[in-house]
């Protein structure tokens, strides 16, 4: 199973300004597979689970809040419109063969 939520983000590591944005979350069970954050005026920022493990969000699913927060939750079809409108399928074909999550490597490449 699948949960897709959003947020306003936080400003990305490397960026000195605050910055208004959102952070897309796709966590396929518990963990997150994939992370979006849109920032005002900047490029979109992607990462994959097994390939941005570093830089991504680690908190789970209910240690985010998330699932208690009214709101939080968006369907699977936004958080892909979003993702591909910015360029996400593409960052995935070129990290595909270091994808950890199940769910993306067996839906989405």
């Amino acid at each position: 199973q699948s949960t897709w939520d959003i947020r306003p983000a936080q400003p990305a590591a490397g960026y000195l300004a605050p910055l208004k944005g959102f952070w897309w979350a796709h966590f396929d069970g518990t963990y997150i597979a994939r992370q979006l954050e849109i920032y005002e005026n900047a490029p979109p920022i992607f990462y994959v689970a097994g390939t941005d493990d570093e830089s991504m969000c680690v908190y789970t699913l209910d240690e985010s809040g998330l699932t208690s927060r009214k709101g939080a939750e968006i369907t699977a079809k936004m958080f892909e419109t979003e993702w591909c409108k910015h360029g996400g399928q593409e960052y995935l074909m070129q990290h595909r063969g270091r994808i950890s999550s199940t769910y993306v490597r067996n839906n989405l490449l």
